[in-house]
């Protein structure tokens, strides 16, 4: 079993160089066909407060309504520079045993500790996250997220994204769980749930791939109106609502954590920049 890695200063600076490559390509494509998105979590947070990357931060994230993402799935088929990019996702990869997508940066290595997936899979990423309808139902709400969170996990197990986690008993529970569902079963089923209310008018949005759980649920506002930021020195999209977004999520969020939570967030064993991007360290 390889050893987790402390990135350096300088491959931190590169990790987050080549995601912003990704990112740079993933706006040229929405903006040009008019998809909005916004950057979210700690992306959107180091947008506001830092004008970049939170200078700890180790990945991008992105939202958008599951129309804009359906719609970016469709037409990156032909847009996307294919010699520098993939997407990884459900739609795109049957090996693919996530609820989101990945949008992926080739000859490039990211392998984490928890991962069991093969290395030709593990490239630089930034996530790209979709937020369905959900019920204005509060117990329901968290219902849905409870269960669907459940079965996420069992997901991630059984095509290898974990092969740990922080409480035994709750992975022993998993890897018991995982018996009783097929891969392509339990991929049915979760985009069923997730995509359940979409055809019903609601107040709500709900990011079911959050590892904010319970914090995830939305007011639909939040995607209505997009402007440009500032994002280490380029412009991209954020929610015009960011600041109901990131109080929700953080509390108060211009407010720097202490020095011992200002680490990223991935255990990395193994990296490797672009051929043009590497540099000696």
């Amino acid at each position: 079993m390889s050893e987790t890695i402390n990135l350096t200063k300088k491959q931190l600076q590169q990790l987050q160089q080549v995601e912003l490559e990704i990112l740079i390509e993933f706006d040229r494509i929405c903006k040009k066909h008019n998809i909005n998105y916004t950057l979210s979590a700690g992306t959107l947070l180091g947008a506001v407060r830092h004008d970049g990357f939170i200078p700890w931060d180790d990945d991008i994230d992105v939202n958008m309504t599951r129309k804009n993402y359906n719609k970016f799935i469709k037409v990156q088929k032909k847009e996307l520079n294919k010699k520098k990019f993939y997407l990884d996702c459900i739609e795109t990869n049957e090996n693919c045993g996530m609820l989101y997508a990945k949008l992926k940066r080739k000859d490039s290595l990211y392998v984490e500790e928890t991962s069991q997936r093969e290395e030709a899979e593990q490239n630089i990423w930034i996530d790209i996250f979709p937020v369905d309808n959900i019920t204005n139902n509060k117990f329901i709400q968290k219902m849905m997220c409870y269960r669907i969170y459940c079965l996420k996990i069992i997901l991630m197990y059984k095509y290898g994204y974990i092969k740990t986690h922080d409480n035994k008993i709750i992975f022993n529970l998993v890897k018991l769980s995982s018996i009783f569902f097929s891969k392509e079963k339990l991929k049915k089923k979760l985009c069923k749930l997730v995509t359940k209310y979409n055809d019903i008018k609601t107040n709500y949005y709900a990011e079911y791939s959050s590892t904010y759980l319970g914090k995830q649920i939305m007011q639909k506002d939040i995607y209505n109106n997009y402007i440009n930021h500032k994002f280490e020195n380029k412009k991209f999209m954020i929610t015009k609502n960011y600041d109901q977004y990131l109080t929700a999520l953080y509390g108060d969020y211009m407010k720097l954590p202490p020095i011992e939570k200002q680490v990223g967030h991935h255990c990395v064993e193994k990296i490797k920049f672009p051929k043009e991007k590497q540099s000696h360290n």
